[in-house]
């Protein structure tokens, strides 16, 4: 008896072993499914922010304290892009996370604060590219800093900008706007002549379109919100982080998304559910509550994470059999002012065939030791293939790391 309950135990605990165990597995990562194997696949980076993809299975990376991209690969198939499986491809100043692959032109795109820039580049090339065209100038300027790029499937060059302040009364800052990448020449287009394709985003660094070519982006709301409305001090909780689905404009005007006239319910007492629009303090007729909550005049989240989790990147996609409708995957940066630290995490977006969405957190750093040496804050999402199998590479500019996470159900 003593020995068939042995070998029940043995064959219990090893049901319950992540299939997936390479030598290289990440450190302080905690994974709430055990099936999800999350492991280092390039370290030694120097801030490494966004991410793209080439058709060859290559990565390419931003690293931001550097001001270049630079390439990684895994020759020998060990799970891991070692010190000679890298290269720089391309450099100019103030490069810090904009990153986008043109396959149909062979062209690669990066962005500084100000200006985007491209470079001829075909998958599989492994050598600096030489010098930039300037391609888009006069994007607003300056506090967030980051101008992220997506290329759709007509070939147009979307780019985002931030605000210019934390409640910056100037919302032109906080527009997405795209481009004809076959009207981009030796002379740079203007940020604004640009048509414009939302605005009223106080800083939409994730943006990416789906499947079905909609364009989908992940907000993050103001700091330190004090409302008397509700009590003064809500910034724990208020407002939300927001996931958004983008409208397609019909003429330069575009659609307006709430900021900075307005701000997104999280969690409050008193309130009227998450994603409502309130007016932000200070700003007076015409608008108000009311204004804020016309659909007339603003478009609402689709979605409203925690606040301060700090979302900075969406990527469709699914590691699992799973018979959602869609699948998303978001990174979440983590809080740099909450008392208690939030984010730090990858969770899954799932969305039923009735359009509810639910997210679950597939990877996630201990937030009780953020800020901790080594610590981890995802920032941009990619997929490749590796020897666990179709993998979700996740860039940490605080750990200095490229991270994998597979599934081996």
């Amino acid at each position: 008896m003593m020995i068939l309950l042995l070998i029940g135990f043995l064959i219990a605990a090893q049901a319950a072993t992540p299939s997936c165990n390479p030598s290289n597995l990440l450190e302080k990562a905690d994974v709430p499914n055990p099936n999800y194997c999350p492991f280092v696949w390039a370290t030694d980076l120097s801030a490494p922010r966004g991410i793209a993809i080439a058709t060859n299975n290559d990565l390419l990376v931003v690293e931001a304290r550097l001001a270049q991209v630079t390439v990684l690969w895994d020759a020998n198939g060990d799970g891991i892009s070692g010190v000679g499986e890298r290269a720089i491809l391309a450099q100019h100043a103030g490069l810090n996370h904009g990153i986008a692959i043109d396959a149909v032109n062979g062209m690669l795109y990066a962005s500084n604060q100000t200006d985007v820039f491209r470079w001829p580049y075909e998958a599989g090339q492994r050598a600096n590219l030489g010098p930039s065209q300037h391609v888009i100038t006069n994007i607003p300027c300056c506090y967030h800093v980051t101008r992220s790029l997506q290329i759709s499937a007509d070939l147009k060059l979307y780019v985002q900008s931030g605000s210019g302040s934390n409640v910056d009364p100037d919302p032109s800052h906080s527009e997405i706007r795209r481009v004809m990448i076959s009207s981009l020449s030796g002379t740079p287009t203007d940020w604004n002549s640009m048509q414009l394709v939302g605005t009223g985003l106080r800083n939409e660094v994730g943006i990416r379109f789906d499947s079905d070519g909609n364009l989908w982006g992940v907000e993050n709301g103001v700091d330190n919100l004090n409302d008397p409305e509700f009590g003064s001090n809500i910034h724990k909780d208020n407002p939300c982080e927001e996931l958004n689905l983008f409208k397609t404009a019909t003429n330069d005007i575009g659609y307006f998304y709430g900021y900075p006239y307005c701000w997104s319910e999280g969690v409050i007492e008193g309130g009227l559910g998450p994603g409502t629009q309130w007016l932000m303090p200070h700003f007076q007729a015409p608008y108000s509550n009311a204004w804020c909550q016309n659909p007339a005049n603003v478009v609402v989240p689709t979605y409203c994470f925690p606040a301060h989790n700090a979302p900075l990147d969406i990527i469709f996609g699914s590691l699992t059999a799973t018979n959602a409708a869609r699948s998303a995957y978001v990174s979440f940066h983590g809080s740099f002012n909450r008392d208690i630290p939030a984010g730090y995490n990858v969770r899954q977006i799932t969305w039923d065939s009735a359009g509810n969405i639910a997210a679950t957190v597939v990877l996630k750093y201990d937030s009780v030791k953020a800020y901790a040496p080594g610590w981890i804050r995802p920032v941009s999402l990619g997929w490749i293939s590796t020897p666990f199998g179709l993998s979700l590479m996740i860039s940490s500019d605080a750990s200095n790391q490229i991270i994998g996470l597979a599934y081996q159900g």
